[in-house]
């Protein structure tokens, strides 16, 4: 029986362990980039606040110019809210169900209407 030496062993391990990193990075890899989702959305600036428009494949699908479920015409009062409210509505589309925003998932991703 041949015996390793610690140099054979150190090699070997590293070996394997560079494998299992080469492995893991790759599917990792291909994870985050994932299928293209026909769906994207964009931002807006509107006076005294934000909205957002939601594309699909490039057209125009939503123009949301005002905070949905809340009553009046209340605009996003900063871009964040109108941007986290866009990937809600995204993400409900590429599921494959209802988009409209409930009270509920506003108020969980710390949406509020302006103070008039």
């Amino acid at each position: 029986m041949m015996k390793m030496t610690n140099v054979q062993l150190f090699l070997g391990g590293g070996l394997l362990l560079l494998t299992i990193l080469l492995v893991f990075r790759g599917f990792n890899r291909h994870e985050e980039q994932g299928p293209v989702s026909p769906f994207t959305h964009e931002v807006i600036r509107k006076a005294s606040g934000y909205g957002y428009i939601i594309y699909h494949n490039d057209k125009v699908l939503i123009k949301q110019e005002y905070i949905p479920v809340i009553s009046g015409k209340n605009k996003f009062p900063n871009r964040s809210s109108a941007k986290k409210t866009a990937q809600l509505v995204v993400r409900k589309l590429e599921l494959g169900i209802d988009p409209r925003v409930s009270l509920e998932e506003l108020s969980l991703l710390g949406v509020k209407a302006p103070k008039r």
